[in-house]
């Protein structure tokens, strides 16, 4: 793992993600809220009038979701037109707004409108969090930089797992509103603005002092930085680019290729609709275990997984891992459509209960291991800078309106045609992962922006 220039540089990427931590306490949520919403576990506790229907509850769950996938196209253009710090402060002032709003709800259609604005900003931290820490870090960090996003994300959702459980909706709306309002305040007073942004509106001085204060560099060095910007520019167009020249231009088309198949398989490993019904999904198995305790084991080994990555990406590259990644969820998906079959033949499981937690537990280290940070790293690396905003909304509206239908379906689908069904259908879709990784992704590990370039040039 590179070690930063300046811990300034590591304090700037934790504090931006610190909204990434109320995003994964988001996701997290509603593995939690929906049994004390609907009735399921303490009843007494609900905050609204009466239990919530299925309906509801996928609605609910969904909501952020669908909320996640409206922002990123603006959110991009934001970022591009405002700069990306004053688009990530505009964006937690909206999910603070959302966490007030289920601190205080006392009915269903309050969680409606908090979830949706919740999603609105976690749409923003997908598209614009991993562009600037890539901007500001270095070839050598830059993998483990963005990793941070990772590491916090699960972290919340651990967080979320352990004591959700044990505290009202409203007390964990107050958890979640936490983050958030120190992000207002330490990286709106103490964090600058990305270089790349100011290089793009052609203000050079203040892309000389950003880079001053984040890697703590002489002014020639810093000189050297903006320069080597500048050239990254004239490679692509050199000017300002409008949202066609991401078809035009033939690494952009591969660099969209490539991300949004990445983000393709991501989805479709089934992550969102297990982890947002996850205590469900564990009471489907049968498993002696209770379903709470092992909804914390998963976020703990979530957690574990990110942060071990995190300190070898840079050193071992993107593909091995995505590799392993594929690997291991076909493993683990796989040994899940085999439990559930045998379930459906009714054989004797008894002595089995601790497959389907064994196998959901290979599947969080995989999926956290691999395919779930990495592609937003390759994301933040890969498409040419003229386009880099446009190319990083579009594929993160794509992934994460994806994830939204993931999320609507998987509970209907299951209903319809059955546990084993989706396990061996998501089965399915990891091993084409699998397949597009070998063939398809090129490694971006210690390559700077224009050698990537040249890298898909070529290939």
């Amino acid at each position: 793992m590179g070690k930063p220039t300046s811990y300034f540089v590591f304090f700037a990427t934790t504090s931006a993600n610190l909204l990434t931590m109320s995003a994964g306490w988001a996701y997290g949520w509603s593995s939690i809220a929906i049994p004390k919403l609907n009735g399921l576990i303490d009843p007494d506790l609900n905050p609204i009038r009466k239990p919530t229907t299925l309906l509801q509850d996928s609605w609910v769950t969904s909501l952020l979701h669908l909320g996640s996938s409206f922002s990123p196209i603006f959110a991009g253009k934001m970022a591009d037109q405002l700069g990306r710090k004053a688009t990530l402060l505009i964006f937690g002032v909206v999910m603070l707004i959302a966490n007030v709003i289920t601190i205080f709800a006392d009915c269903v259609e309050h969680f409606y409108v908090a979830r949706f604005l919740l999603g609105l900003g976690c749409g923003a931290v997908w598209a614009v969090i991993p562009m600037y820490t890539a901007e500001i870090s270095e070839v050598d960090n830059r993998g483990f930089l963005n990793c941070i996003l990772g590491i916090l994300v699960t972290f919340s959702t651990l967080v979320c797992f352990c004591v959700g459980p044990y505290v009202s909706i409203s007390t964990m709306g107050y958890i979640s509103a936490s983050p958030v309002a120190i992000f207002l305040v330490v990286f709106g007073l103490i964090v600058p603005e990305s270089p790349y942004y100011y290089v793009l509106k052609s203000n050079e001085e203040a892309a000389r002092s950003s880079f001053m204060r984040l890697r703590r560099v002489s002014t020639n060095t810093a000189e050297k930085e903006v320069l080597d910007i500048k050239r990254s520019f004239k490679l692509t167009s050199g000017n300002e680019a409008s949202f066609l020249d991401l078809f035009r231009s033939q690494n952009a088309r591969k660099a969209l290729l490539i991300t949004a198949g990445l983000m393709f398989f991501q989805q479709a490993t089934g992550i969102c609709g297990i982890l947002s019904y996850l205590q469900s999904f564990f009471d489907d198995t049968g498993s002696k275990i209770p379903s709470d305790i092992s909804a914390m084991a998963v976020g703990l080994v979530q957690f574990i997984s990110v942060s071990v990555l995190s300190g070898i990406v840079d050193r071992f590259g993107r593909r091995v891992f995505l590799i392993i990644s594929a690997s291991g969820l076909i493993v683990a998906l796989s040994g899940l459509g085999v439990f559930f079959t045998l379930k459906n033949l009714q054989y004797n499981l008894d002595s089995l209960f601790w497959v389907p937690v064994f196998c959901v537990m290979l599947f969080i280290t995989c999926f956290a291991g691999g395919i779930g940070p990495l592609p937003w790293t390759i994301l933040s690396e890969i498409f040419p800078l003229d386009v880099k905003f446009y190319g990083s909304s579009v594929v993160t509206w794509f992934c994460l309106f994806f994830s939204f239908v993931i999320t609507v379906c998987f509970p209907i689908f299951t209903a319809w045609m059955g546990i084993t069904v989706c396990m061996w259908f998501f089965a399915g879709c990891t091993t084409l992962m699998l397949v597009f990784v070998v063939f398809y992704v090129p490694e971006t590990k210690g390559k700077t922006f224009e050698e990537i370039q040249m890298i898909l040039s070529k290939q």
